[in-house]
């Protein structure tokens, strides 16, 4: 961006610097002030002139196009600009350029506003749109008129906004523009602009101004005749009205217009501002390009003059930090006041004698470069009296004798008397000096004294004799510091040491003690309350106050993290305000106390666009009438310190987008209420998915070179604000469901914190956390619990029926075999007592199959017990063995089939038990009574059921002639315990099979 400094090159206020002077000395001092007030009062009027710093915004910044149409700032505000490419919307540091791709109905933007609910409208050279969120929407006029240009939108005290269009006024209404009848014959006529009084609407036609009354009567203030310069710009302020034609300014009155202004040389372009101080801004295009400014409450004064080098000004506009903003022909202007003057710029001669300048005890600046001299007096460079060759002024004191005191970098003593500058270094040979480090006038005892190498010495034109230090306190050179604090103490600083205060008799009270071994300066007078200031290097500044010993204490501290521009100070002054100026290698910093009694910083150079590579090269000086006087290597900066005013404007922040879900979903109200322009939902409800949640938002600053930090919090999350970074969005990942409540506050540099910016949203509970979703779940437990409860209840009553049949089993068969071997036994011992031994052995045999039969019955119990046999892989090898058994007996062929989908599935014990007795029986009979010579058994799965078969090829029998016995009948009870369908098909000579089909549950 281009950035030219408006400078009244006129002669300079010089001013005296601090130390008392004899009165004698002060009247003839003010007496010859008097007799030359005559003469420099043509250059007093001038002094008065404003100076402004420009900025200038062309495509290089961002701008769609040079040129600018029209400007204004908005409610939040952003700076926009219309241009015959789009509009702009600025915020400081970047611009957001809107095209027809976002909506805009034409390219060419000459009106832009912001209304009381926020919306946005821009008038185009094809009619009125609406921004919404990132796009424009176009309503549709009433009676379908092409609009070619619209010259102002506004808003009126009844809420309605009005367009003014070059075939009429339109008022908004249901989605559409309604044309308005405001004056008799001039319903398609254009009228630039309206404004409300009191008497009524006073409307501004190219060709007259009409007041239309609220009685609906109308009167003609004033008509032109046909060609001449028509009416433009209509402007209500101080509740007075104005209208501007190609040449003048007038006051609107009932009566008639009155001239304010008349430029005869404005041929082509007129156009005025009035600004918050009551100036009028006027420019005009003809004869001679110029924009002038009135004094305040008299604009038939003027003030200061600007030259027009950006052509044509369409649009004069000022911010709320007091800065004009014009649309130009060549870009987007922006002018500060500043309340300094720059003694020298570049493209002056006196390039690079400013890298020391010395502020001297009869208000005049000494310069140098290191290799000659000149003595700035009353804005003229001298070289008259002064030595040829020059050096660089490090320490200087001033004593009662009206003399300035110089130490130069190439250890020379220099006095500065009656216009001339005297060396007096021989006074200093017997000490052979490498450097020189500090020094003071000792007002007390009417001496010089001067730190040099290592030692202290003191002394007049007469001569110099040293200040023994205490042996303890010297190790070595170093690099000590003289300053002087109120009341004429003098003070030492003696590094790795501390900071001592020089008694009247030469001895040494310890006031600090600083062990660290680092670089340290002391500024003793630069505190109006008695404060010390130490600027250590690479760590800023530290404030020291006497404590209730004579002592000092730490009070207070300053530095980058505070808002300084960097954290080695050069130099540090003081002025009238009690308010610190301090200079570092980046700039000019101002140190003032806030509400709170801390120091605040305010980055004076950076905030006037002041720009320097050596600012360390130079230094920062205060004089006695209240200038301060900042050098650099090639310029002089005077600065009006009184008129430095703090009231430092923060900047805005707005919330630009929110995002929701992991997509990055964009939250519009699109258009049902959404928070301006940007088209924010007020308070959106979220679904739990989407609590991942992104916001963008921006800080507004209009300084030059803005550093904008952001500090945020999400309550309830955030019980504090975060720290302040230049992080300008922020995502929230996994927010918990709840209401939140966004805000965000910005700063720039060391500016206080803007107002707050909040959105709120809120992210609704998962299924699983609603109340019918728990109450469905416990429901379902409840039963799932009943069901189970059931179940087991049911497995229970299975189990105890199973063990009751067990019971009655072991009972009857075991018992009842038990019994038959009893019998026996007894019926043996009898057949033996009686000799009747083959009786004897048949009981026995009896016996022994019983007890066979017995173990076997036994084992198949004990067997269905086991758990470990429940699946029915299990039970099929238990069959086979059992099959295989009886059969190899009669030579019968057994074939055993068992499907591997169904080798795994559990049976219960009830099945178990059932399933395999069933079968064993049926084996049994097969191989007993069918004389088969085959027995096929196979296990597989039929329609969800387990189909089991046993096929023999024996005789069979006939079902209907055969008499059911135990056998069967068991069988049949056996599959209908356990719920299973049992069919038996035999026939005479068929053989037979026998098929079970149970459900799996």
């Amino acid at each position: 961006m281009n950035k030219i400094s408006y400078i009244q090159q006129q002669p300079l206020a010089l001013k005296r610097p601090y130390p008392q002077k004899p009165l004698f000395s002060v009247i003839l001092k003010r007496i010859f002030r008097a007799m030359l007030c005559f003469f420099f009062l043509a250059w007093a009027q001038d002094a008065a002139a404003r100076q402004f710093h420009s900025t200038l915004y062309t495509v290089n910044e961002g701008l769609p196009v040079t040129y600018v149409f029209c400007i204004y700032q908005d409610h939040y505000g952003f700076i926009w600009a219309g241009t015959p490419n789009g509009l702009s919307r600025f915020d400081g540091r970047r611009f957001v350029n809107y095209d027809m791709s976002h909506g805009l109905p034409s390219l060419r933007v000459d009106c832009v506003f912001q209304d009381s609910r926020h919306r946005l409208w821009v008038g185009t050279r094809y009619g009125m749109a609406q921004l919404l969120g990132e796009r424009f929407k176009v309503y549709s006029t009433n009676d379908g008129a092409v609009i070619n240009f619209v010259s102002a939108i506004w808003e009126t005290s009844e809420g309605e906004i009005w367009a003014h269009t070059d075939v009429g006024v339109y008022r908004f209404h249901d989605s559409s523009w309604i044309k308005l009848s405001l004056f008799p014959g001039y319903h398609d006529r254009h009228c630039r602009m309206a404004v409300e009084t009191t008497s009524g609407l006073v409307l501004c036609y190219p060709d007259c101004i009409v007041l239309s009354r609220k009685d609906r009567s109308w009167k003609m203030i004033e008509r032109k005749p046909f060609g001449d310069p028509y009416y433009n710009r209509l402007v209500q302020h101080g509740g007075k009205v104005y209208v501007n034609t190609r040449r003048s300014l007038y006051q609107v009155k009932e009566d008639g217009l009155v001239s304010i202004v008349n430029h005869a040389n404005g041929v082509g372009h007129f156009n005025y501002f009035i600004d918050s101080q009551n100036r009028l801004w006027n420019t005009s295009k003809g004869q001679e390009n110029v924009i002038r400014i009135s004094t305040p409450w008299n604009w038939e004064q003027e003030q200061s003059s600007l030259p027009a080098v950006y052509g044509q000004v369409n649009g004069i506009m000022e911010d709320r930090s007091g800065n004009i903003w014009m649309a130009t022909q060549h870009g987007l202007l922006k002018l500060q006041e500043t309340s300094y003057r720059e003694v020298f710029r570049e493209q002056d001669s006196v390039v690079d004698i400013t890298a020391s300048a010395t502020l001297l005890h009869t208000g005049n600046i000494l310069l140098s470069d290191g290799r000659r001299y000149r003595l700035l007096d009353r804005g003229t460079l001298k070289t008259s009296l002064l030595p040829e060759r020059g050096d660089l002024v490090d320490h200087v004191a001033y004593d009662k004798k009206n003399t300035t005191w110089m130490l130069t970098r190439n250890v020379l003593l220099l006095q500065y008397k009656d216009g001339r500058v005297e060396d007096h270094s021989n006074l200093l040979e017997s000490f052979a000096p490498n450097y020189f480090n500090s020094c003071i006038y000792d007002s007390l005892h009417g001496k010089l004294l001067i730190t040099l190498d290592s030692i202290l010495v003191e002394g007049d034109e007469t001569g110099f004799r040293k200040i023994p230090l205490p042996s303890k306190l010297v190790s070595g050179p170093m690099n000590m510091q003289l300053s002087q604090a109120g009341g004429g103490r003098n003070l030492l600083f003696i590094p790795q040491q501390g900071l001592f205060e020089l008694m009247p008799d030469n001895s040494f009270r310890l006031l600090l003690s600083y062990p660290q071994r680092e670089y340290v300066s002391i500024y003793s007078n630069a505190g109006m309350d008695g404060s010390i200031w130490m600027a250590v290097q690479g760590r800023g500044l530290k404030e020291y106050l006497f404590n209730e010993k004579g002592t000092l204490k730490l009070v207070d501290s300053v530095s980058r993290k505070e808002g300084l521009q960097g954290n080695l100070v050069t130099s540090m002054a003081t002025d009238r305000k009690g308010r610190h100026w301090v200079q570092t290698p980046s700039g000019l910093d101002l140190l003032w106390k806030n509400e709170a009694g801390r120091w605040t910083v305010y980055n004076y150079s950076k905030a006037r666009g002041l720009r320097s590579n050596s600012w360390d090269l130079g230094k920062v000086l205060a004089d006695g009438d209240g200038l301060i006087w900042s050098s650099t290597l090639n310029n002089l900066l005077m600065i009006e310190a009184a008129t430095v005013e703090m009231n430092i404007m923060p900047v805005s922040v707005v919330i630009e987008a929110i995002y929701a879900g992991a997509d990055g979903r964009k939250l519009q109200a699109l258009g049902t209420g959404g928070a301006g322009y940007f088209d924010l939902p007020n308070k959106p409800s979220l679904r739990y998915g989407d609590n991942t949640i992104k916001i963008n938002f921006a800080g507004l600053a209009y300084t030059d070179n803005p550093d904008i930090k952001y500090s945020y919090k999400l309550e309830p999350i955030h019980a504090n604000w975060t720290t302040g970074s230049n992080n300008e969005s922020v995502t929230f990942v996994d927010l918990g469901a709840g209401s939140y409540t966004f805000s965000v506050r910005a700063r720039d540099g060391a500016a206080p914190w803007s107002e707050v910016a909040q959105c709120s949203f809120q992210i609704m509970r998962p299924v699983w956390q609603e109340w019918w979703f728990i109450t469905s779940i416990l429901l379902f437990v409840a039963i799932l619990g009943y069901r189970f409860y059931a179940f087991r209840m049911q497995q229970m009553k299975q189990l105890m029926a199973m063990r009751t049949r067990i019971s009655r089993d072991l009972h009857d068969d075991i018992g009842a075999t038990l019994s038959g071997i009893y019998l026996y036994s007894h019926l043996t011992h009898q057949q033996i007592r009686n000799s009747q031994q083959v009786e004897a052995e048949a009981s026995l045999k009896t016996i022994q199959e019983s007890s066979l039969e017995m173990a076997d019955r036994l084992n198949d119990i004990v067997w269905v017990v086991n758990p470990d046999n429940d699946d029915l892989s299990k039970l099929m090898k238990r069959l086979k063995e059992y099959t295989v058994g009886i059969a190899t007996v009669k030579q019968i062929t057994t074939v055993m089939k068992l499907d591997t989908e169904v080798e795994k599935i559990k049976l219960s014990m009830l099945a178990r038990k059932n399933i395999y007795l069933l079968f064993k029986e049926a084996i049994n009979n097969a191989v007993k009574y069918s004389n088969c010579h085959s027995l096929h058994f196979m296990v597989g799965m039929q329609n969800k059921e387990l189909e089991f078969v046993l096929e023999d090829d024996g005789e069979g029998f006939n079902e209907i002639e055969v008499i059911k016995g135990n056998g069967l009948n068991n069988m049949e009870k056996r599959a209908e315990e356990m719920g299973a369908e049992l069919m038996i098909n035999s026939g005479s000579g068929k053989g037979t099979t026998i098929t079970l089909h149970l459900r799996i549950t």
